[in-house]
Protein backbone atom coordinates (compact mmCIF):
# COMPACT_ATOMS: atom_id res chain seq x y z
CA UNK A 1 0.00 0.00 0.00
CA UNK A 2 1.52 3.36 -0.72
CA UNK A 3 0.51 6.56 -1.42
CA UNK A 4 1.05 7.85 -5.11
CA UNK A 5 3.15 10.98 -4.89
CA UNK A 6 1.90 14.25 -5.63
CA UNK A 7 -1.30 12.47 -6.46
CA UNK A 8 -3.47 11.94 -3.00
CA UNK A 9 -4.71 9.09 -3.58
CA UNK A 10 -4.37 5.81 -2.11
CA UNK A 11 -3.31 2.93 -3.95
CA UNK A 12 -1.88 -0.55 -3.74
CA UNK A 13 0.82 -1.73 -5.28
CA UNK A 14 0.24 -6.06 -5.47
CA UNK A 15 3.80 -7.61 -6.76
CA UNK A 16 4.43 -11.18 -7.55
CA UNK A 17 7.33 -13.21 -7.35
CA UNK A 18 7.37 -13.97 -10.48
CA UNK A 19 7.75 -11.61 -13.40
CA UNK A 20 4.72 -10.24 -15.85
CA UNK A 21 3.14 -7.46 -17.19
CA UNK A 22 1.72 -4.21 -15.59
CA UNK A 23 -1.75 -3.96 -14.62
CA UNK A 24 -3.75 -0.93 -13.61
CA UNK A 25 -7.25 -0.61 -12.23
CA UNK A 26 -8.83 2.18 -10.89
CA UNK A 27 -12.18 3.22 -9.02
CA UNK A 28 -14.21 5.90 -7.72
CA UNK A 29 -13.15 7.73 -11.19
CA UNK A 30 -15.90 10.45 -10.46
CA UNK A 31 -19.06 11.40 -7.99
CA UNK A 32 -19.91 8.93 -6.03
CA UNK A 33 -19.41 5.99 -7.35
CA UNK A 34 -16.74 4.89 -4.97
CA UNK A 35 -19.27 3.73 -2.57
CA UNK A 36 -20.07 0.87 -4.86
CA UNK A 37 -16.82 0.33 -6.45
CA UNK A 38 -14.63 0.85 -3.89
CA UNK A 39 -15.42 -2.13 -1.73
CA UNK A 40 -15.09 -4.37 -4.92
CA UNK A 41 -11.60 -3.27 -5.24
CA UNK A 42 -10.92 -3.84 -1.68
CA UNK A 43 -11.70 -7.38 -2.01
CA UNK A 44 -9.59 -7.67 -4.50
CA UNK A 45 -6.97 -6.07 -2.96
CA UNK A 46 -7.40 -8.26 0.37
CA UNK A 47 -7.03 -11.73 -2.27
CA UNK A 48 -3.24 -10.64 -2.53
CA UNK A 49 -0.81 -10.25 -5.16
CA UNK A 50 -1.48 -11.87 -9.09
CA UNK A 51 -0.05 -14.74 -10.18
CA UNK A 52 3.11 -12.79 -11.76
CA UNK A 53 3.89 -9.34 -12.15
CA UNK A 54 1.95 -6.30 -10.79
CA UNK A 55 -1.93 -4.66 -9.97
CA UNK A 56 -2.02 -1.36 -9.15
CA UNK A 57 -4.92 -0.88 -7.70
CA UNK A 58 -6.64 2.77 -7.55
CA UNK A 59 -10.00 2.00 -5.28
CA UNK A 60 -10.73 6.11 -5.29
CA UNK A 61 -9.61 8.05 -7.81
CA UNK A 62 -11.71 10.82 -7.07
CA UNK A 63 -12.34 12.94 -4.11
CA UNK A 64 -14.99 12.74 -1.60
CA UNK A 65 -17.45 15.45 -2.89
CA UNK A 66 -16.38 15.65 -6.08
CA UNK A 67 -18.52 16.74 -9.25
CA UNK A 68 -19.58 13.76 -11.59
CA UNK A 69 -18.26 14.66 -14.63
CA UNK A 70 -18.57 12.13 -17.73
CA UNK A 71 -15.45 10.53 -19.25
CA UNK A 72 -16.58 10.83 -22.45
CA UNK A 73 -16.48 14.62 -22.18
CA UNK A 74 -13.09 16.42 -23.04
CA UNK A 75 -13.31 18.61 -19.65
CA UNK A 76 -13.47 15.78 -17.33
CA UNK A 77 -9.85 15.10 -18.17
CA UNK A 78 -9.34 18.81 -16.99
CA UNK A 79 -9.91 18.20 -13.68
CA UNK A 80 -8.62 16.53 -11.30
CA UNK A 81 -9.17 13.16 -11.42
CA UNK A 82 -9.09 13.19 -14.94
CA UNK A 83 -5.28 14.68 -14.54
CA UNK A 84 -4.53 12.05 -11.79
CA UNK A 85 -6.04 9.47 -14.04
CA UNK A 86 -3.70 10.36 -17.31
CA UNK A 87 -1.28 11.11 -15.37
CA UNK A 88 -1.40 7.38 -13.23
CA UNK A 89 -1.55 5.52 -17.38
CA UNK A 90 1.62 7.70 -18.75
CA UNK A 91 3.70 7.23 -15.37
CA UNK A 92 2.83 3.21 -14.96
CA UNK A 93 2.49 2.64 -18.80
CA UNK A 94 0.00 -0.80 -18.00
CA UNK A 95 -0.54 -3.41 -20.47
CA UNK A 96 -3.62 -4.15 -19.23
CA UNK A 97 -5.72 -0.93 -18.14
CA UNK A 98 -9.38 -1.40 -16.20
CA UNK A 99 -12.16 1.11 -14.76
CA UNK A 100 -14.73 0.17 -12.95
CA UNK A 101 -17.76 2.59 -12.31
CA UNK A 102 -21.54 2.13 -11.42
CA UNK A 103 -24.33 3.62 -13.12
CA UNK A 104 -27.98 4.07 -12.08
CA UNK A 105 -30.52 1.46 -12.84
CA UNK A 106 -32.41 4.51 -15.12
CA UNK A 107 -29.23 4.82 -16.98
CA UNK A 108 -28.80 1.21 -18.50
CA UNK A 109 -31.05 1.83 -21.13
CA UNK A 110 -28.46 4.75 -22.52
CA UNK A 111 -26.04 2.90 -21.72
CA UNK A 112 -26.53 0.11 -23.80
CA UNK A 113 -28.59 1.47 -26.66
CA UNK A 114 -27.30 0.38 -30.06
CA UNK A 115 -27.85 4.31 -30.59
CA UNK A 116 -25.06 5.27 -28.28
CA UNK A 117 -22.20 5.62 -30.62
CA UNK A 118 -24.36 7.86 -32.75
CA UNK A 119 -25.60 9.89 -29.59
CA UNK A 120 -22.59 9.65 -27.41
CA UNK A 121 -19.54 8.82 -30.21
CA UNK A 122 -18.56 5.59 -28.11
CA UNK A 123 -20.11 2.14 -28.44
CA UNK A 124 -22.81 0.97 -26.21
CA UNK A 125 -22.04 -1.30 -23.65
CA UNK A 126 -22.76 -5.36 -23.75
CA UNK A 127 -24.29 -6.84 -20.99
CA UNK A 128 -22.77 -10.02 -19.46
CA UNK A 129 -25.44 -11.06 -17.34
CA UNK A 130 -27.44 -9.18 -13.73
CA UNK A 131 -26.75 -5.60 -15.45
CA UNK A 132 -22.53 -6.19 -14.87
CA UNK A 133 -21.76 -4.03 -18.52
CA UNK A 134 -18.42 -4.00 -20.40
CA UNK A 135 -17.12 -2.21 -23.34
CA UNK A 136 -14.35 0.03 -23.93
CA UNK A 137 -13.31 2.99 -21.83
CA UNK A 138 -13.36 6.95 -23.21
CA UNK A 139 -12.38 7.29 -26.45
CA UNK A 140 -10.00 9.92 -24.48
CA UNK A 141 -7.98 7.79 -23.41
CA UNK A 142 -7.56 5.14 -25.98
CA UNK A 143 -4.31 7.26 -26.97
CA UNK A 144 -2.21 7.09 -23.80
CA UNK A 145 -2.59 3.27 -23.69
CA UNK A 146 0.03 1.33 -24.50
CA UNK A 147 -1.81 -1.56 -25.86
CA UNK A 148 -5.49 -0.57 -26.68
CA UNK A 149 -9.13 -1.31 -25.59
CA UNK A 150 -9.11 -0.21 -22.43
CA UNK A 151 -11.89 -2.00 -20.11
CA UNK A 152 -14.59 -0.33 -18.48
CA UNK A 153 -16.97 -2.70 -16.61
CA UNK A 154 -20.43 -0.72 -14.97
CA UNK A 155 -22.30 -2.36 -12.31
CA UNK A 156 -25.57 -1.18 -10.35
CA UNK A 157 -24.99 1.61 -7.99
CA UNK A 158 -25.96 -0.42 -4.93
CA UNK A 159 -24.17 -1.20 -1.74
CA UNK A 160 -23.56 -4.71 -2.24
CA UNK A 161 -20.49 -6.86 -3.36
CA UNK A 162 -20.65 -7.92 -6.80
CA UNK A 163 -19.17 -11.48 -7.06
CA UNK A 164 -19.90 -11.66 -10.91
CA UNK A 165 -17.19 -8.24 -11.16
CA UNK A 166 -15.14 -9.49 -9.20
CA UNK A 167 -14.90 -12.82 -10.92
CA UNK A 168 -13.62 -10.48 -14.28
CA UNK A 169 -11.88 -8.59 -12.59
CA UNK A 170 -9.82 -11.83 -11.15
CA UNK A 171 -9.28 -12.19 -14.73
CA UNK A 172 -8.10 -9.13 -15.59
CA UNK A 173 -5.57 -9.95 -13.21
CA UNK A 174 -4.47 -12.69 -13.80
CA UNK A 175 -3.96 -12.16 -17.51
CA UNK A 176 -0.67 -11.50 -19.04
CA UNK A 177 -2.30 -8.83 -21.83
CA UNK A 178 -5.57 -7.34 -22.83
CA UNK A 179 -5.62 -9.88 -25.72
CA UNK A 180 -5.27 -12.76 -23.30
CA UNK A 181 -7.70 -11.17 -20.93
CA UNK A 182 -10.26 -10.78 -23.78
CA UNK A 183 -9.84 -14.37 -25.07
CA UNK A 184 -10.47 -15.60 -21.67
CA UNK A 185 -13.66 -13.59 -21.01
CA UNK A 186 -14.69 -14.44 -24.51
CA UNK A 187 -14.28 -17.93 -23.33
CA UNK A 188 -16.70 -17.26 -20.04
CA UNK A 189 -19.13 -15.10 -22.25
CA UNK A 190 -18.90 -15.98 -25.71
CA UNK A 191 -21.92 -14.41 -27.54
CA UNK A 192 -21.64 -11.05 -25.07
CA UNK A 193 -17.65 -10.40 -25.50
CA UNK A 194 -17.98 -11.07 -29.41
CA UNK A 195 -20.59 -8.51 -29.76
CA UNK A 196 -18.31 -6.08 -28.06
CA UNK A 197 -15.33 -6.54 -29.63
CA UNK A 198 -17.52 -5.98 -33.51
CA UNK A 199 -18.51 -2.60 -31.45
CA UNK A 200 -15.37 -1.86 -30.57
CA UNK A 201 -13.91 -2.80 -34.40
CA UNK A 202 -16.86 -0.36 -36.04
CA UNK A 203 -16.61 2.10 -33.46
CA UNK A 204 -12.59 2.64 -33.66
CA UNK A 205 -10.84 4.00 -37.14
CA UNK A 206 -7.07 3.53 -35.42
CA UNK A 207 -7.11 0.37 -34.07
CA UNK A 208 -8.89 -3.10 -35.31
CA UNK A 209 -8.65 -5.59 -32.14
CA UNK A 210 -8.45 -9.05 -33.46
CA UNK A 211 -8.94 -12.41 -30.72
CA UNK A 212 -8.87 -15.78 -31.45
CA UNK A 213 -10.43 -16.96 -34.98
CA UNK A 214 -10.13 -20.00 -36.82
CA UNK A 215 -6.53 -19.66 -36.65
CA UNK A 216 -6.21 -18.79 -32.87
CA UNK A 217 -4.48 -15.07 -33.70
CA UNK A 218 -4.13 -13.00 -31.22
CA UNK A 219 -3.55 -9.63 -32.37
CA UNK A 220 -4.04 -5.66 -32.79
CA UNK A 221 -3.73 -4.60 -35.41
CA UNK A 222 -2.98 -0.65 -35.75
CA UNK A 223 -4.66 1.01 -38.37
CA UNK A 224 -3.51 4.72 -39.12
CA UNK A 225 -1.39 6.69 -36.26
CA UNK A 226 -2.32 7.25 -32.70
CA UNK A 227 -3.75 10.28 -31.96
Amino acid sequence: MNDLPNKGMLSFNLVSSRPGPRRLMIGGVHGREWRTTSPILMTLVDEGVPISGTVVVVPRLCSVGGKHVSTLKRAYYETEEGMRMISLIVELRPQIYVELHCYRPSAYAVLTDYERRRRKGVPPLVDLGNGLLMGSTSQHVLPFLLTPPGILLEVPCRREMREDALAILRILRDSDDVLGAIQSLRAKHPEQVSRAIKLFNEWNNHYSLQVGGKAGERRIKFQGTQA
